[in-house]
C-alpha cells in the first residue's frame, strides 16, 4: 500500500506542475462512526477522509460568526465540528489531496488566548483576530477566525488545539488532485 501511495503522490506532483487549477472544495459534513465517538467521516470532492480527535467529537449545525469569512472562499455554512477542549486532531485521506485547507471559527475569545500547533507548514489565506507573532507552526488567536492552506500533496495532517473553551468550529477543505477524480 504504501508504494501505491508514493506512486499516486509522484504521479499528483506532476499532473499539479502542469496544472492551475486552484479551486477549494470543501468537505461534506462529517458523520461520526457508529463505532467510536473519537472518529469522523467526511468527503471532499468524492475523497473519503476520516478525522480522529482525542477527544468525543461534537458538531455545530453551522459555522460561527459564518458571515466572517469572505464570500469569495464559498465555505458552505453546514453541520461542522464543534471543539470545546484540549485536543490532537489528525486527518487521514483515502488519496493523497493538494493543498488541505483548514478553517477554524471562533478561536478563544477576549482576553483568553488559544494556540493551535500545526505539524507541517502553512500559508495564511484569512485572519482576523489572530494575536501575532506568528511563530513556527503556531498561531494564536482570540476571538479568532482562520483559514490556512497547508501546501503542496498530503495524505495526513495534523493540529492540537491547546485550551479548552466553549467552541471553535473546524472545517476541512482541499484542491483535489486531478489524479483522484
Amino acid at each position: 500500500m504504501y508504494k501505491i501511495n508514493t506512486l499516486l503522490v509522484f504521479l499528483c506532483s506532476i499532473t499539479l506542475a502542469f496544472s492551475q487549477d486552484n479551486k477549494i472544495y470543501w468537505s461534506s459534513a462529517p458523520t461520526v462512526t457508529s463505532s467510536n465517538e473519537k472518529i469522523a467521516k467526511g468527503s471532499i470532492n468524492g475523497i473519503g477522509y476520516t478525522y480522529t480527535s482525542s477527544k468525543p467529537i461534537e458538531f455545530s449545525d453551522e459555522i460561527f460568526s459564518y458571515s466572517t469569512f469572505p464570500t469569495s472562499k464559498k465555505i458552505p455554512n453546514q453541520k461542522c465540528i464543534k471543539n470545546t477542549q484540549v485536543s490532537k486532531n489528525t486527518i487521514i485521506f483515502d488519496k493523497p489531496v493538494k493543498d488541505p485547507y483548514l478553517l477554524f471559527a471562533s478561536i478563544g475569545r477576549p482576553r483568553t488566548t488559544v494556540s493551535i500547533n500545526f505539524d507541517q507548514e502553512f500559508i495564511i489565506e484569512f485572519q482576523k483576530g489572530i494575536t501575532y507573532p506568528i511563530i513556527g507552526n503556531v498561531i494564536k488567536g482570540e476571538e479568532g477566525y482562520l483559514m490556512v492552506r497547508i501546501p503542496g500533496i498530503h495524505s495526513k495532517i495534523s493540529f492540537d488545539y491547546t485550551v479548552a473553551e466553549n467552541y471553535a468550529n473546524f472545517m476541512f477543505g482541499a484542491s483535489v488532485c486531478p489524479l483522484n477524480n
